[in-house]
């Protein structure tokens, strides 16, 4: 395996004279999907809604208040809480997709040198092609199984963070092999590959809490270049092991 300078050089390589490919790929989705958790955020405590949904399911008593009774109120509160559930669901799979999205253009960058076909709707790949439901599939192991190790008592936590390295490699792999291999067979096959070589990624993911420092202090202005200079390194790392790898070829 190359260095973690060596790789990080590779990334501003790939980026230089193509910044804003690799920001339009890698940051405005992003942006995108922050702005959907924001306005479910504000259905979240927005003052007016609940009142209205109560108002909705309940139209015989009211108080001299609100107008709205409390047996509305509360049936209300519950048909919101559900409704906020269920989008909060929907978004974070679609951000897993357009992560698993973004990892395979990155990918496609990496190995041919050539940005002319990075961008934003590369991003969203996956959500018209007949892959979006592959792409589902994968993700949704991939959370679960994450999830049912972090149940184990006391040590889960540590166990699932293991497995979540473990499983990092998934999305470059679909985009290699995705028409042969199942959903499984890519997340057994980034265990394998991940096997010996946690630890390093997991260093190279700490060696930029420098510069996300610097990004918050920034008012997350810096995110703009960070997030895909991240990416792009973490593109070139999975070429980097595929290489250097048997269990890939």
């Amino acid at each position: 395996m190359r260095t973690r300078e060596s790789l990080k050089a590779e990334a501003k390589d790939l980026l230089r004279d193509n910044w804003w490919s690799g920001i339009s790929l890698n940051t405005i989705p992003y942006l995108i999907v922050n702005i959907l958790v924001a306005a479910v955020s504000w259905l979240a405590f927005s003052p007016f809604l609940l009142p209205l949904v109560g108002l909705g399911l309940l139209q015989d008593t009211y108080t001299d208040t609100t107008g709205v009774s409390d047996i509305g109120l509360i049936l209300g509160g519950i048909v919101l809480g559900v409704i906020i559930f269920v989008l909060s669901i929907l978004i974070s799979f679609a951000t897993n997709i357009v992560t698993i999205g973004i990892a395979a253009s990155n990918l496609d960058w990496v190995k041919t040198g050539d940005a002319s076909d990075a961008g934003l709707a590369k991003a969203f790949r996956y959500f018209s092609t007949k892959d979006f439901w592959k792409v589902f599939v994968l993700s949704l192991k991939q959370v679960l199984y994450i999830w049912l190790w972090s149940l184990i008592p006391v040590v889960g936590p540590i166990i699932s963070f293991v497995k979540a390295l473990a499983y990092s490699q998934t999305a470059y792999i679909y985009r290699q092999k995705g028409d042969v291999l199942t959903s499984g067979e890519i997340i057994t096959e980034s265990r394998k590959l991940m096997d010996g070589n946690k630890l390093d990624y997991f260093v190279l993911q700490l060696s930029f809490i420098g510069w996300l420092i610097l990004s918050t202090l920034s008012f997350g202005i810096g995110l703009i270049w960070l997030v895909p200079y991240y990416n792009m390194t973490l593109a070139v790392y999975h070429k980097d092991l595929r290489e250097s790898a048997a269990v890939i070829d």
